[in-house]
C-alpha cells in the first residue's frame, strides 16, 4: 500500500500509462502525468489488501483494466511483498550478527585473561591444583592420627605391666610425640593465620577456576549463537505461502453493471417522481 511499492509497479508494468489510456471517464486515469501523491490515492482506489486475523491470511485483490495487467499486477504485490520481508530479516540477523561478534570478541579476551589469570596462580604457588594437594594432606593427617591413636592405644596397654622407663615405653612415647609433630606440621601447612595456607591457596584457586570455567562456557554458548545467526542471515528468513494464485480474470467482476443500471434507475424514477410531484404542486397553486 506504500508509494515505494507503486513506484515498484509503475517501473515495472507502467502503471501511469494503462490507468491513464483504458476505462471510462469516471474511472479511468486522468492524466498520466498527475503528482506522485494523486497517483498513489488512486493507487489506493484500485489495491485492495484486508488481512484476516483469525486465520492469519492476507487478502490481495487489484482493478485493472484487462485481465492480463491485473494477473501481472497481483503476482508482483506478492513477489515485491516477500522480498521486502527477507530484506527486513535478513537486516536483522545482520546486527545480530555484528553484536554478536563484538560480543564474542569481548569474551574470547575475557576467557583468555581468566585463564591466564589461573595458570600466573598455579606458577606462583608452584601448584597445579591446590585442591587435590588439600585433599591428599588430609588423607596423610587422616592416616597419621589413625597411627597416632594406635600407638596410645599401645602405650596404654604397655603402662598396666611396664615402667614408664622400660624401653618399650621409651619407644612408643617417641612414635606419638613424633606423630603429633607431623600432624601438627601438616595441618599447619592446611590452615594458618599467616602465610600461604593451603587452603586459602585452595579457596582462591577454585573462584579463579570457576570464572575460567565461566568464561569458557559462556564463550562457547557465544560461538553458537553466533554460527547459528550467520546461517540465519544467509538463508530465507520468511516465505509467502500463497493458498490462492493470482488468477487470470475471465469475466469482470468490476463495475458492477446490473447494481449501478438498478440503482441508476430507481434514482432516476424518484427524481422524476419529486419533480412531476413539484410540477403539480405549482399547478395547483396557480389555479
Amino acid at each position: 500500500m506504500s508509494t515505494d511499492m507503486l513506484k515498484k509497479v509503475q517501473d515495472k508494468l507502467n502503471f501511469r500509462a494503462h490507468y491513464s489510456q483504458h476505462g471510462d471517464y469516471f474511472a479511468r486515469l486522468g492524466d498520466a502525468d498527475v503528482t506522485i501523491e494523486e497517483l498513489h490515492d488512486y493507487y489506493l482506489e484500485r489495491v485492495s489488501v484486508e488481512m484476516d486475523e483469525y486465520s492469519g491470511v492476507l487478502n490481495i485483490e487489484v482493478q485493472a483494466w484487462s485481465p492480463e495487467f491485473a494477473q501481472k499486477f497481483a503476482q508482483l504485490l506478492l513477489v515485491e511483498g516477500e522480498r521486502h520481508m527477507n530484506e527486513m530479516g535478513q537486516r536483522l540477523a545482520e546486527d545480530q550478527v555484528k553484536f554478536l561478534n563484538k560480543q564474542v570478541s569481548f569474551l574470547e579476551d575475557n576467557f583468555e585473561q581468566s585463564r591466564q589469570d589461573l595458570l600466573d596462580y598455579q606458577n606462583e604457588n608452584g601448584l597445579v591444583s591446590p585442591t587435590q594437594t588439600v585433599q591428599s594432606l588430609n588423607t596423610v593427617v587422616s592416616s597419621l592420627e589413625a597411627q597416632l591413636a594406635t600407638y596410645k592405644a599401645r602405650k596404654s596397654a604397655l603402662g598396666s605391666y611396664q615402667s614408664q622407663r622400660s624401653s618399650e615405653m621409651v619407644r612408643v612415647e617417641s612414635e606419638i610425640n613424633a606423630l603429633k609433630k607431623q600432624i601438627d606440621l601438616e595441618k599447619e601447612r592446611l590452615a594458618r593465620q599467616s602465610g600461604n595456607a593451603l587452603n586459602s591457596v585452595s579457596s582462591q584457586y577454585e573462584t579463579l577456576q570457576l570464572r575460567a570455567d565461566f568464561a569458557k562456557q559462556t564463550y562457547s554458548n557465544a560461538l553458537a549463537a553466533l554460527e547459528n545467526t550467520r546461517i540465519e542471515a544467509a538463508r530465507k528468513l520468511k516465505q509467502v505461502s500463497i493458498l490462492q494464485s493470482p488468477i487470470l480474470p475471465e469475466y469482470p467482476e468490476q463495475p458492477e453493471r446490473l447494481y449501478n443500471i438498478t440503482i441508476f434507475a430507481l434514482v432516476v424514477i424518484f427524481l422524476g417522481f419529486i419533480t412531476s410531484m413539484l410540477i403539480l404542486i405549482v399547478k395547483d397553486h396557480r389555479d
